[in-house]
């Protein structure tokens, strides 16, 4: 077949499938003048198939940002004021209703078997496959989640029955111990993997994606002494984040492999694969790091957590093809499309199938003990692809955007895990799309979601919901802030803190210690918007985002507010400053890449400014008190001819009274007690 034949057998394939009327372009012309002069975010909605390709196109067009610096010049200038802006409860600027009525078919929740069911036997995994391959445009109705069931998986009951941890995000002080920092997290006492760790005497670096740098510091004075190198490296394997504790390294990688089968005398399948692996080393001797065990995952390194002793490993695995059922199977038929943890095929008992097929991607999860590195203590899959997770000390949310009906919702699978053992718990639908990652909380049993709703006119509305430890909905926020988005959230105990954006930023307060009946405390209207919010401090809200023109939504420059929340009803901005000329910050969208240290006054970020020839990187560091306001400690700007080195992946920390400003290539020493002057450099 010809290039011109088959391009038409595609174009009359592509014809023959009927779009969704809420995707044709007068609904997507429409769409854009509705979006005309907001400022947006980037989304990434799951539909399934020829649908997303689709789905993505409409989204870009509705992001397209309206607003632009006014920066002139690549310099950096800071104006700062303490002026507050303040409102109590009464001046909620939309009309806000608190429910906690029957569950309702638009945001329904059920039991994990409600949703997902063990596939009987891979014949069944076929079948899905096969059913997500017929409606490509397969999208999650809203009014098609199954009814309540009364009883949790087999074999939940004891863990269900056992109180759950309280599990608030990471505590205020996000930055580490007093004698060096560790890596921002979103739970405290959940270990996420980095690009730089410390233990306070090394600083391990990982360099162009290939190795794992050992430097020796102690002040001004840094040693590189030794490297960790992949064994089998041929620029197939990349390395991705490291986990340190207890002078053991843990390199996470992501490879590809290929292998060629023949089906018959005339045709032949290709399968090229990624594969994901878990190096641990022995450090006790840093200049001789040991090679103690390796375990390998199919699929694309999603993220990961180190929790108790495990490390529990996600990935998304993208079948070769699907195949026609087949019976019996053979164990090379079923590689195919059936992922492998350690060389091992998952079980059919241990991939979870959704009722209603949404496409022939997995969540492939499985989880190591650290004691023995080589071994996989439990593997599940969900033929599905969440795009978030919200992982806890024992409980893990997969977060699934989709399109419904009415509008775009978020669907959750919760699993329980204890020493290893992972367990389908439950199941929830909730409107809207979780925009922020820490717009999802568990607190003493209760997930507290906040989700921005879309609905068939393309108009937002915000949604707080509350599930119990069964992911049943027992309270409900609708129609909050109509017409804006959540951009940042954080919360604290029973108190939540929300900002959503239009042209002018509403902090909101809201109260959770009724988990049936949530309730806004206040809200506070300032210009501009926080991207990101971390306590700071007793009764203190850092906020880092954008300072705009009230009118226009023009950017002036990146923001830094100090928030007062000893009264949540009644939530002042005490002090800000505004860095002009500042583009975009990695922060906004990368939590790690942000050192925030109440303890030791520091708050650590890259900027970057685009220029006419090229972008401009620094890292800047500031300190914060009370009646003075912010205060900019250090500025550095990146050399902007290095093209080799990504300076937006920059990172901050320190180790007494030292701070090191570490990229791939080099480690630079500045004294905290000395204004931060420069005093050591060690380059690769």
């Amino acid at each position: 077949m010809n290039d011109d034949k088959l391009f038409e057998k595609i174009k009359q394939s592509a014809d023959s499938c009927e779009m969704p009327e809420r995707l044709k372009p007068e609904h997507v012309e429409e769409m854009v003048g509705k979006k005309k002069g907001k400022s947006g975010r980037k989304y990434i909605y799951s539909i399934g198939g020829a649908a997303a390709a689709v789905l993505v196109l409409v989204i870009a067009i509705q992001v397209v940002p309206k607003i632009s610096s006014n920066s002139s010049s690549a310099e950096m200038n800071m104006d700062t004021s303490s002026e507050m802006s303040t409102s109590d409860a009464g001046g909620l600027h939309e009309e806000v209703e608190s429910s906690t009525k029957e569950q309702e078919a638009e945001t329904e929740v059920s039991n994990f078997t409600d949703v997902f069911e063990a596939a009987a036997d891979y014949n069944a995994v076929l079948e899905t496959m096969q059913k997500s391959q017929e409606n490509p445009y397969a999208v999650y109705d809203d009014a098609l989640v199954g009814e309540m069931a009364s009883e949790p998986e087999e074999g939940l009951s004891e863990g269900l029955a056992r109180s759950y941890a309280a599990a608030d995000t990471a505590a205020a002080d996000g930055g580490g111990t007093s004698d060096h920092s560790t890596t921002n997290l979103q739970v405290e006492g959940v270990d996420e993997g980095d690009i730089v760790k410390t233990d306070g005497e090394y600083i391990y670096i990982i360099q162009n994606n290939r190795r794992v740098r050992i430097v020796k510091v102690d002040g001004a004075e840094m040693e590189e002494i030794g490297t960790v190198k992949l064994e089998k490296n041929n620029n197939e394997e990349s390395v991705r984040e490291i986990y340190l504790s207890d002078k053991m390294l843990y390199v996470i990688t992501q490879g590809y492999g290929a292998g060629l089968e023949q089906k018959d005398s005339d045709t032949y399948y290709m399968d090229y694969r990624a594969v994901t692996n878990l190096y641990t080393y022995d450090m006790s001797s840093p200049q001789e790091p040991k090679l103690l065990g390796m375990v390998s995952q199919d699929g694309s390194y999603n993220t990961s957590r180190k929790v108790d002793g495990y490390v529990y490993l996600f990935t998304s695995f993208y079948p070769e093809r699907v195949l026609p059922e087949i019976d019996p199977m053979s164990e090379e038929e079923t590689k195919v499309f059936v992922p492998s943890v350690n060389e091992e095929t998952i079980a059919a008992t241990d991939i979870y199938l959704p009722k209603r097929p949404q496409g022939c991607n997995y969540l492939v999860i499985s989880s190591v003990n650290t004691k023995n590195p080589s071994e996989i203590v439990d593997k599940k899959a969900i033929l599905q692809d969440p795009s978030q997770f919200y992982i806890t000390t024992e409980s893990i949310y997969a977060q699934c955007q989709n399109w419904g009906v009415s509008g775009d919702n978020t669907s959750i699978a919760k699993f329980h895990f204890e020493k290893g053992k992972i367990t389908g718990v439950g199941a929830a639908l909730v409107p809207g799309t979780i925009t922020d990652t820490f717009a999802i909380n568990e607190h003493e049993g209760y997930l507290r979601v906040l989700t921005t709703m879309w609905d068939s006119n393309w108009d937002e509305e915000n949604f707080v919901t509350v599930l119990d430890k069964e992911m049943n909905k027992v309270g409900e926020i609708e129609g909050l802030a109509k017409g804006e988005t959540i951009y940042s959230a954080r919360f604290m105990g029973d108190i939540g803190y929300f900002v959503t954006y239009r042209n002018m930023d509403p902090l909101f307060s809201v109260d959770f210690s009724n988990p049936k009946e949530p309730k806004i405390l206040g809200e506070l209207k300032i210009t501009g918007f926080s991207e990101y919010l971390h306590f700071y401090g007793e009764d203190k809200l850092l906020g880092i985002g954008w300072e705009t023109n009230p009118d226009s939504g023009e950017r002036k420059g990146l923001k830094l507010s100090m928030f007062d929340v000893s009264n949540p009803a009644n939530v002042k901005e005490i002090d800000k400053t505004v860095i002009k000329n500042v583009d975009s910050f990695p922060g906004e969208y990368d939590y790690k890449s942000l050192l925030v240290s109440p303890d030791k006054n520091i708050i650590g970020f890259v900027t970057s400014t685009w220029g006419s020839m090229d972008m401009g990187h620094s890292y800047m560091v500031f300190s914060y008190e009370e009646g003075k306001g912010f205060a900019n400690e250090l500025t550095y700007t990146f050399a902007s001819s290095d093209y080799t080195t990504n300076y937006e992946n920059a990172r901050g920390i320190y180790i007494n009274d030292t701070f090191y400003l570490v990229t791939s290539d080099e480690v630079m020493a500045f004294d905290i007690k000395d204004g931060y002057q420069k005093v050591g450099e060690l380059e690769r």
